[in-house]
């Protein structure tokens, strides 16, 4: 279900909105907020990922797998997957 939510914005604001909601198609100037919302939230996730990933290139020097590693993967994998049946 979608929330309301009303502001106050300057009168150059909201001719503008007005104006980007009918050069892009938009049905009403909240679904234009709308989108500059879901923008905004995909560049701050964007942000993080390539700050995460930039800590990890920049860490230190990965550690090569074992067969060991890879058995207790598996092991784990299967014992989760045996709980999952038996729920």
């Amino acid at each position: 279900m979608d929330a309301s939510l009303n502001i106050s914005l300057p009168q150059s604001v909201k001719e503008w909105l007005e104006r980007r909601a009918a050069e892009a198609g938009f049905d009403t100037t909240g679904k234009v907020v709308e989108d500059l919302v879901r923008r905004e939230q995909e560049r701050e996730q964007q942000s993080r990922l390539e700050a995460h990933l930039h800590g990890v290139l920049n860490g230190p020097p990965a550690t090569p797998m074992t067969k060991a590693h890879w058995q207790r993967i598996r092991e784990n994998g299967l014992r989760r997957l045996e709980q999952e049946r038996n729920k």
